[in-house]
This record gives C-alpha cells, sequence and structure tokens, in this order.
C-alpha cells in the first residue's frame, strides 16, 4: 500500500518516466503517407521510448511535446468514442482533428507536392486486438498557401 502511494507520488512529478505501462487501454494515432497513388503501411505516429538517461526526466523538451501531442491524442478518441455518426462528422471539423491534422504535417516534414496522408486513432490493449476508431480522409501533405 505505501509502495503504491509513493509509486503514484512519482508519476506525479516525473510524467516522463514510464511508469505509465501498466494501464490496460491506451490511444495510438497511426498515419501512412499516400506518394504517386501507392498507400504506405500504417505507421505509429510515437516512437517507443524507454528511460535510459537520468537526465530525460528532467530535461526532455522533445518527450514533453509528445506528451501533449498524446494529450490531443485522448481527448479525440474520448470524443469520438461517446459520439455517434453525426458526432464523427463533427470530430472531422473540430478543433481536436485540426490538431491532429498539424501534428502530422509537422512529423511528415519534406513532402513532395502531390503527396498525401491519412491518419487513424486505434484503441490498444495488451489482452485484446487494436480497435480501429477512426480514419480520416486523406489531406494535402503540403498545407496550401493562397
Amino acid at each position: 500500500m505505501i509502495t503504491t502511494a509513493l509509486l503514484n507520488i512519482l508519476k506525479l512529478f516525473l510524467p516522463s518516466w514510464n511508469f505509465f505501462n501498466d494501464f490496460s487501454t491506451s490511444h495510438r494515432l497511426d498515419e501512412r503517407t499516400i506518394r504517386a497513388g501507392h498507400e504506405s503501411d500504417w505507421q505509429p505516429i510515437r516512437e517507443d521510448h524507454s528511460t535510459r538517461s537520468i537526465g530525460r526526466l528532467f530535461f526532455n523538451s522533445r518527450g514533453n511535446l509528445e506528451l501533449l501531442e498524446n494529450t490531443f491524442i485522448d481527448r479525440a478518441a474520448q470524443e469520438i468514442a461517446v459520439s455517434s455518426a453525426e458526432g464523427v462528422k463533427h470530430f472531422e471539423q473540430g478543433a481536436l482533428h485540426d490538431s491532429l491534422v498539424r501534428i502530422l504535417r509537422r512529423r511528415i516534414g519534406a513532402a513532395q507536392a502531390g503527396d498525401e496522408f491519412q491518419f487513424r486513432l486505434v484503441s490498444t490493449n495488451p489482452s485484446e486486438l487494436d480497435a480501429e476508431l477512426f480514419v480520416s480522409s486523406r489531406y494535402p501533405a503540403r498545407k496550401e498557401i493562397l
């Protein structure tokens, strides 16, 4: 009981540490690119990081950005989970959806003209098969500037 309380306190103060691997269900954002009509395989946008350095616990700007992105992913999954078919359409027109599109455009980086991408939200659980929650439309990899 005391060790559980101490573990929870450490989770609060050291969020980059891999304490969060014990939750059963989590959400993942996958992306695929479409170049010249050929679709790549779905790839998760987050890399699996292990905490090998004590410095990563205290100064980790990239990890903090990934935690922020994961917050958007979790909120989007929650919004879709409580929505009907009309709610999904509302999600596609909302700010969370736009944030996920911007996150993916930033991660894709150097895309060629005409490249597109799609994303999907997936619910993962170690004891079950992954459940696909949402698959987006195709979007241009480069934002059109008018």
